[in-house]
């Protein structure tokens, strides 16, 4: 049955998304499925009784479908298929984007542990390390050549792809929530082992008075990580779910999926995808210009309610 249902979701794949189609293509599923039941109790095995069905039900223009004025063109665009290999290729590709990435930006936040530990000869590891960083993210830069065509470019999935693509996807958000949760955590708190570690008086001299600071950089740039990587992964899930045309039947195999919103314009859709980076590096600046640590952490509710109401305001009203 999976071969039929692929094949009907391909014959209507480009038709357009209105009521009359989508009621169509749900009476010819119906029409469809009875059909190759039928064949299966007259004794017929499964690959007869397929061949047979789409061999009589193949040919739309040759059905009557009650579309009434309705007329079935289709969205002839040149458009660029993304099979399930090049799709699993393209989320592979972004999953090492965002770690190597993450690690370079891990690798400049912590860089200044090297002159807490010595000093001025700190500098020359600190240097050290964040030449490895720009070498990551030049090396970096390159990865996702193969594939600059997903964001550019006319693409599409079919039926038998988004299903594969969309079950991962939900196998993976509580596993992304979790890591971007404890990213969030990290930067936030990042403060309290320095706090902590303070307050007890062998830490209070020596090289172990550096140790809380230390901790502080290595928690920010641990949370950063999880930060970047989850969201690269959610990124490239939501785009290869976002790339069926909105107007046409194909839109529908991502149904019920959370997936990347439809803002009123490109400068609102910007603007939500760095509120939450510029958010976070407002609390670092903050935090670490005052040190005033115990306070800085409202930022993130007070972001959480921007972000409601931005949200709310930018979304587009015919999403």
């Amino acid at each position: 049955m999976e071969t039929i249902r692929n094949y009907l979701e391909a014959m209507f794949a480009n038709m357009p998304n209105t009521p009359e189609v989508i009621r169509a293509k749900d009476e010819l599923w119906q029409m469809m499925e009875d059909n190759y039941e039928e064949l299966i109790a007259q004794g017929k095995t499964e690959n007869e009784a397929i061949g047979t069905v789409i061999a009589e039900f193949g040919n739309i223009n040759d059905l009557d479908l009650n579309l009434g004025t309705e007329v079935l063109v289709q969205d002839n665009t040149e458009k660029r298929y993304i099979d399930s290999d090049t799709a699993k290729h393209y989320i592979e590709a972004m999953e090492k984007r965002g770690f190597r990435i993450g690690i370079a930006v891990m690798l400049c936040i912590t860089c200044v542990i090297w002159p807490i530990l010595f000093n001025g000869l700190g500098a020359i590891g600190m240097f050290a390390q964040i030449g490895i960083a720009v070498a990551i993210f030049i090396n970096t830069a390159g990865l996702m050549r193969d594939y600059t065509f997903v964001e550019q470019s006319p693409c599409y999935l079919d039926y038998a792809t988004s299903n594969e693509m969309t079950d991962e996807y939900r196998r993976l958000q509580y596993t992304l929530n979790i890591r971007k949760t404890i990213g969030v955590l990290l930067c936030a708190m990042c403060w309290v082992p320095a706090a902590v570690l303070d307050e007890i008086p062998v830490f209070s001299t020596g090289l172990l008075d550096d140790f809380s600071a230390i901790i502080l950089f290595i928690m920010v740039g641990t949370g950063v990580l999880l930060l970047i990587h989850s969201a690269d992964i959610k990124r490239s899930y939501e785009r290869l779910l976002n790339v069926n045309d909105g107007d046409t039947v194909s839109a529908h195999y991502k149904d019920n999926v959370p997936v990347k919103p439809k803002y009123i314009n490109k400068a609102a859709e910007t603007v939500m995808e760095v509120f939450w980076p510029l958010v976070t590096c407002g609390y670092l600046c903050w935090s670490f210009l005052t040190f005033n640590w115990g306070r800085s952490w409202i930022v993130f509710p007070i972001g959480a309610a921007v972000f409601m109401v931005l949200k709310a305001c930018l979304i587009s009203k015919d999403e």
